[in-house]
């Protein structure tokens, strides 16, 4: 029967090839073999014209993988300790005979082992452990909503913030923007994944730097925002954990600023990578329809999550009214930080 060599013909030709290898050796040709024939046959008939009389067969790759278990089920009920240590002396003389396909596989298998850690660390960071911020539960995620223009998480703008800023009795709100910044001075420049944030970003959070300050309410006014908070990493990588470090200057882009705090060791919001945090400079000719800026809420103590929803919906309702030019329709939608 002449086969199809067709990509998912030979992804299923690899699967069960991959499958054969838990099978004990002295069946494993005669089990190989029929699962071919199988597939060879299921291919077939999948590539058979119309027939009423003859399902047509779809998933062969699926199916492939039931190999699996089939070859589980013999590798339990046939395998013995002296099988075992057959194919353990005949794998050896293969790999003894071929050092490049040893190699190959080595790295591959490093290489796999390697992804698999670094995705999982970062799973385990970002959406397993429970948030590292003191009562965590109460911070929300704040996004703009307009259903007749399909937003559903869209950022906020300048003037929406302070509103929500202002006049919120039940959360206090923060906002923040992703930067870059390049840094020069002793050693080698650096691009350095940087965050703007508003002055009260790290009480909101809940967490404030292990050295120096945060940042003051008037350094969010053009002409005042020079200073940077900067990360525990940064610290030792780059000036060597040195004690002295608050008030030491340091140049990004081009422009001198005052490094004013240090976070604590493995701090991160939002970005794990961010190591630079600076203030959002808020000036007057923000424009309402300008949606950049991400909000975040804490909960504050007496209040529910629910009540914020109710409070936040209202005030962007009240807003869409008064703006309708460039906010009409506009609402909110509020998660969890865990959850979003």
């Amino acid at each position: 029967m002449e086969r199809d060599y067709s990509a998912r013909f030979r992804l299923s030709a690899i699967i069960i090839r991959i499958a054969s290898w838990c099978v004990p050796r002295t069946s494993r040709t005669t089990w190989r073999q029929q699962w071919d024939a199988e597939l060879a046959h299921r291919w077939q008939r999948r590539r058979s014209p119309s027939d009423p009389t003859k399902p047509v067969v779809r998933g062969v790759v699926l199916w492939s993988f039931g190999a699996f278990n089939h070859a589980w089920y013999l590798f339990k009920t046939e395998f013995t300790m002296d099988l075992i240590w057959q194919d353990f002396k005949y794998g050896f003389r293969s790999l003894r005979n071929g050092p490049g396909l040893v190699a190959v596989a080595i790295v591959s298998l490093g290489l796999g082992i390697g992804a698999n850690a670094t995705i999982f660390s970062a799973v385990d960071v970002i959406m397993l452990r429970p948030l590292p911020y003191p009562d965590a539960d109460r911070l929300q995620v704040i996004y703009t909503a307009n259903e007749e223009r399909g937003w559903t998480q869209i950022n906020a703008s300048v003037p929406d913030y302070l509103d929500f800023r202002r006049e919120s009795q039940v959360m206090d709100i923060t906002a923040t923007n992703g930067t870059s910044v390049n840094l020069a001075g002793d050693g080698a420049p650096e691009r350095l994944i940087g965050k703007a944030v508003s002055s009260n970003f790290f009480r909101v959070v809940g967490v404030s730097p292990a050295r120096g300050r945060g940042f003051l309410p008037d350094e969010e006014q053009k002409g005042n925002g020079d200073v940077v908070v900067i990360a525990d990493g940064l610290w030792h990588r780059r000036f060597g954990a040195d004690e002295d470090i608050i008030g030491q200057s340091v140049l990004l882009d081009g422009r001198t600023h005052t490094i004013v705090g240090v976070m604590p060791p493995r701090f991160w919001f939002g970005d794990p990578g961010v190591e630079v945090w600076s203030p959002l400079v808020i000036t007057a000719e923000a424009a309402r329809n300008s949606h950049f800026l991400e909000l975040y809420g804490r909960v504050r103590d007496g209040f529910s999550t629910n009540q914020a929803g109710q409070e936040l919906r209202e005030m962007a309702r009240q807003m869409a009214e008064a703006y309708p030019e460039t906010s009409k329709g506009n609402g909110i939608t509020i998660i969890s930080l865990q959850d979003d």
